[in-house]
């Protein structure tokens, strides 16, 4: 990242909490401001209480930090966006899914000198802008927008496809600090987590919702105790209350509640990867998930699904791609998985995160360099 040193950047959140596209940014501002660009990160939502440690580490690292104190009004969004323009002076705004691009680039519009401003496409349907509101909106104001980022090239084609070939589209994919998940000590974090004896651990971590199919992950497991002493952690915020109650209620059906346990958001994942026997992936659709690489990069056992985002994991060792709705395949394949007993070096290195922040660090550059040779 040479010669970016006193380049601004600017990263738009919808709400900061761990998830996808928040860590992204988080990793992003940390290694952007060691390498001397200027780095914050601004949201319309308050940080929920997951992510507090991630904003003390932000702050200590210099990252500046523009998070409301309560969930903003439509009109407050972009009122507060055009304060944080003004605040922060950013040479180069990033901003991180639909709605954190739409309001972002409304204060533009009346800006003078304004910052390069570019739309980072993170739907896990690939299809940010399906419906048919937003594509208006998209439509009518994408002349604010400068560039667009996919994490994966199936919504980089969408997108292309919604708005035509004229709309290109930069195709950066996810990124992870590989050291976070390979340099850990297995028996010391079952020891800490309560892991005893020979009772599998299977691990699903990602925010309750349906499409990531946690009832699927139950019901196998009730299939799975026939032949296994195992548990099933679930690891994630809950992003629909509903969902968890039938999730709680198809565990208590089943006979497996004792067996389930919802961890909520937490902030050990990698704690949490180093001890587990198996990591369940049974998703219905993802753009790039970071999750999947973080098991992969840990060495466990990955169960996934065979959708298209996970299509790549399949060339590495100690991994099985199963029907998304396949119930008898899911509790097959993990018990296939588990009784392997064993951990996989793989190489990750084109998912490390730096790899990720050179591409995001060099298209702003790019884009900079040339909003600045215009205003020549």
């Amino acid at each position: 990242m040479k010669g970016n040193s006193g380049l601004r950047i600017l990263h738009l959140a919808h709400t900061p909490r761990h998830s996808g596209a928040e860590s992204l940014i988080r990793d992003l501002c940390l290694l952007h401001t060691d390498s001397g660009i200027v780095s914050a990160m601004a949201s319309f939502c308050p940080p929920l209480d997951e992510f507090a440690g991630d904003a003390r580490r932000l702050q200590d690292s210099g990252v500046a930090l523009y998070f409301p104190s309560t969930m903003l009004s439509k009109f407050g969004r972009g009122a507060h966006y055009r304060d944080v323009y003004r605040a922060f002076q950013p040479d180069v705004v990033f901003a991180h899914s639909v709605l954190p691009s739409l309001y972002g680039r409304l204060p533009l519009a009346l800006m003078r000198e304004r910052p390069a401003f570019v739309t980072v496409l993170h739907a896990a349907s690939n299809d940010d802008f399906d419906g048919g509101y937003l594509r208006r909106l998209e439509g009518a104001t994408r002349w604010l927008v400068d560039s667009v980022v996919a994490v994966s090239d199936e919504g980089a084609q969408n997108y292309s496809k919604r708005f035509g070939p004229r709309a290109s589209v930069d195709v950066i994919k996810n990124g992870i600090d590989l050291q976070r998940f390979t340099q850990l000590d297995r028996a010391r974090a079952r020891q800490e987590l309560g892991i005893e004896g020979q009772r599998k651990m299977i691990l699903q971590v990602g925010r309750l919702a349906p499409a990531k199919q946690q009832d699927l992950s139950i019901r196998a497991l009730e299939r799975l105790l026939k032949e296994q002493d195992a548990e099933l952690w679930l690891a994630g915020l809950t992003e629909y209350e509903e969902y968890e109650r039938q999730l709680r209620a198809i565990a208590l059906e089943l006979g497996v509640a004792e067996k389930v346990h919802f961890l909520g958001a937490r902030s050990d994942v990698p704690n949490l990867l180093a001890a587990t026997d198996l990591y369940v992936m049974p998703s219905t659709r993802e753009a790039h998930s970071i999750a999947i690489i973080e098991a992969l990069a840990a060495g466990a056992p990955v169960l996934a699904s065979d959708i298209p985002a996970f299509a790549f994991a399949d060339e590495f060792d100690g991994v099985r791609i199963v029907g998304r709705d396949d119930v008898a395949g899911v509790a097959g394949a993990a018990e296939d998985l588990l009784r392997l007993n064993a951990r996989f070096d793989r190489d990750l290195s084109r998912f490390a995160i730096e790899r990720t922040a050179d591409q995001y660090a060099a298209l702003a550059l790019r884009l900079h360099e040339r909003r600045v040779a215009l205003a020549v």
